[in-house]
């Protein structure tokens, strides 16, 4: 049925007005060497992950070539990259796919530690405060039970502290040589490897951003600047010249939008989610483009209007970008409409105060009158 339906769309006469990919870092070198694993520089893209994105940039080229000149210029494409060689040499790689090596990009990214496209765990503490009880979620306390069945297995290659950091830390590694064919160390069994990369992917998934809430704030600022883009090019298209926008950040932000939008990421390690904006006659519609094929958005279907699109984050009850900065510092439980109520309370004693000045200035005019008529 999902292919009729696709060859359906393929067929409508539509206008592609505006695409916006987002898209996760390809493969890379672990975030530390290990005494028995390989000595590489740490956090850098890794051939095969280059070739991938190399790859993801000459399809894009392929697909979306009415949207983009065939010699790169600085206002051709959006390019937004989280602050880390890994994520800007992905970035890169994908330009190089689309224009070739003989460019000097212009890649944007920011130095500040509060990136929303890198590890939003770290730029937002209520998400940290948020993960503590999500440790004893049954989902999490499932794989830990396995971790810590091979425990003596792990401390030969982590030390005898067993903790959930260092299980992250073993398992990163081992995706990494997993995802570039690299054997695992000869003391681990397969079995054994594998728990500890499934535990790297399920303290993102149930931990990291098991909650709605938890969601909301990872992604806050990238679905504002989504909505924003999308809105602009149907309000004023004639002012926007970059009809192509990148977005690429690391594994965790992107699994976080995946989890938003109610779509399953998966773990391979060079994805990418593409939105398109299309005019049929007077409509403009939202698509969804992944892994060469259009694919279903809870709320959306395979394609939706752009207003319902609009209806889906504004219920994810997304928040204006100081706001969502404010919320991001409460470490605690939020009380429900306390924010209405203490607004509320400085109205209110303005009113007071303004009325008693309003009766004291009449008091005085009323007294000085009576005095004088005696």
């Amino acid at each position: 049925m999902n292919f009729v339906i696709v060859i359906f769309l393929a067929f409508v006469s539509a206008e592609l007005s505006l695409v916006i990919e987002i898209s996760k870092e390809g493969q890379r070198t672990p975030s530390k060497n290990f005494p028995w694993g390989l000595k590489e520089d740490p956090s850098i893209l890794s051939s095969q992950g280059f070739d991938k994105q190399y790859q993801i940039g000459q399809k894009i080229k392929e697909k979306y070539y009415n949207l983009i000149h065939p010699y790169y210029t600085d206002d051709d494409i959006l390019a937004r990259s989280c602050n880390s060689s890994s994520c800007i040499s992905s970035i890169k790689a994908q330009l190089e796919g689309i224009y070739g090596k003989s460019y000097n990009f212009k890649i944007n990214f920011t130095q500040e530690a509060d990136d929303f496209l890198f590890r939003p765990q770290d730029s937002c503490p209520r998400i940290r405060w948020l993960m503590t009880p999500r440790l004893q979620s049954k989902d999490w306390q499932e794989i830990w039970k396995k971790v810590l069945s091979h425990s003596e297995k792990y401390k030969k290659f982590i030390g005898n502290d067993i903790d959930i950091q260092k299980i992250y830390g073993l398992g990163e590694a081992l995706k990494s040589y997993k995802e570039r064919k690299i054997d695992f160390p000869s003391e681990l069994t397969k079995e054994e490897a594998e728990i500890a990369i499934e535990a790297y992917y399920r303290f993102h998934d149930t931990v990291i951003f098991a909650s709605i809430e938890q969601g909301i704030l990872a992604t806050n600022e990238m679905m504002i600047n989504l909505f924003r883009s999308i809105n602009y090019e149907i309000t004023k298209p004639s002012q926007v010249s970059q009809k192509f926008h990148i977005y690429l950040g690391d594994d965790a932000w992107y699994m976080a939008i995946m989890r938003t939008l109610g779509m399953d990421f998966s773990p391979s390690a060079a994805s990418a989610l593409f939105i398109e904006l299309h005019r049929i006659d007077d409509d403009k519609k939202i698509r969804f483009w992944q892994e060469n094929s259009y694919v279903e958005v809870p709320g959306c279907g395979l394609e939706c209007d752009f207003r319902d699109f609009e209806d889906i984050i504004t219920n994810r009850n997304f928040k204006p970008e100081h706001k969502h900065r404010k919320l991001c510092m409460i470490i605690g439980e939020i009380e429900e409409n306390g924010e209405i109520l203490k607004y509320a309370l400085i109205i209110l004693s303005c009113l007071f105060v303004s009325v008693l000045f309003k009766f004291h200035e009449q008091l005085s005019v009323w007294v000085q009158k009576k005095f004088k008529s005696e």
